[in-house]
């Protein structure tokens, strides 16, 4: 489970960080976000997926049905951290007018 979230968190700062600092996505950033985060989940399934490598990383497949109030906290921590990225974003921004 610790990987899983992790690698979540990894991906989320990833599309936090613009947003934080006001920056606009451009088509080639999307077109780049898009590809980094199919590169990481094309990584982590075979992790869990094939048997040699869950193995020898001693991966054992997470029960997701004793997962929820942990899933329930993330959703909550990632919707405050959103928020407040944004309010940053928009600090950011007036202070470049001036």
């Amino acid at each position: 489970m610790t990987v899983i979230i992790a690698t979540f968190f990894g991906i989320y700062l990833v599309f936090l960080v613009p947003k934080m600092f006001n920056v606009k996505n451009t088509r080639k950033s999307k077109i780049a976000l898009l590809l980094y985060s199919a590169t990481i989940i094309l990584l982590v399934l075979p992790s869990f997926g094939i048997n040699f490598i869950r193995e020898f990383f001693n991966f054992t497949t997470p029960v997701y049905q004793d997962a929820w109030p942990l899933i329930i906290v993330i959703f909550l921590v990632t919707s405050i951290q959103w928020v407040i990225a944004s309010k940053a974003g928009e600090r950011v921004k007036k202070q470049r007018q001036y």
